[in-house]
Parts: structure tokens; C-alpha cells; sequence
């Protein structure tokens, strides 16, 4: 399983991050962890934690955004391509978990190679 200290959506399997700026209440408090770093740096022992911008949460505010019009700053933080037809994907892309890449969206497919409904 997945873990990180970040705060995560639910049952997405880790790296769902939904606020990349706190800790998942689940582990405690950003005050906690900067606690904890401070306590481990005077002991000498380095924290390594996994940044891993490529996989957000639907409900993050950069996926949000970027979803929220063509002309978002952010649209092309996220693959957007328009389909084939009504209903038909861009492209016959496979997920890494089985069947197509894409999600149809109202506003237009959004490329998810990973879990359904997690934007890449």
C-alpha cells in the first residue's frame, strides 16, 4: 500500500494528494511532522518523503481549476483532448490498471492513466 503524509482524498490508494501545503489528518498535523523533523535532525536521521506532483486528487484546487474552462492558467497541467465523437475517446489508450486512458468528462475527455478519476 501506498502511504504519504499529504492530505489525500479517500480510498484513492496514496498518491491522490488533495492538498500538497498539509499533512493528512490521518498522520497528524503539520505541526506534528515539523516537530518530528526537528526531533530527527538533532538525532541525525533524515526524513525522505515522496513528492509525487503527476497524480492529484479531482477535488484538488490545480484539477479544479484546469477542468474549470479552456482558458484556465492551469489547463494544461492536465492532459484535456477533445474525442473521436460523442462518447468515443481520443485515442484507444490503455490505463494502467485495464481499460481506456481516458475519462469522459463533461467538459471533454481528461487523460487518467492510472485509477479511475485520478487525474494524471
Amino acid at each position: 500500500m501506498d502511504y504519504t503524509l499529504l492530505s489525500l482524498a479517500a480510498s484513492r490508494l496514496g498518491y491522490d494528494v488533495s492538498d500538497y501545503e498539509n499533512i493528512d489528518p490521518m498522520y497528524g498535523t503539520l505541526k506534528d511532522f515539523q516537530h518530528l523533523a526537528r526531533d530527527a535532525r538533532k538525532h541525525d536521521i533524515r526524513i525522505i518523503m515522496d513528492f509525487v506532483l503527476n497524480h492529484t486528487s479531482p477535488q484538488h484546487k490545480w484539477f479544479l481549476d484546469s477542468a474549470s474552462s479552456r482558458a484556465s492558467a492551469r489547463r494544461d497541467w492536465y492532459i484535456w483532448r477533445d474525442g473521436k465523437g460523442p462518447g468515443v475517446p481520443p485515442n484507444n489508450w490503455i490505463s494502467g490498471f485495464g481499460g481506456s486512458a481516458w475519462q469522459l468528462d463533461p467538459r471533454r475527455p481528461v487523460l487518467l492513466p492510472f485509477l479511475r478519476g485520478r487525474p494524471a
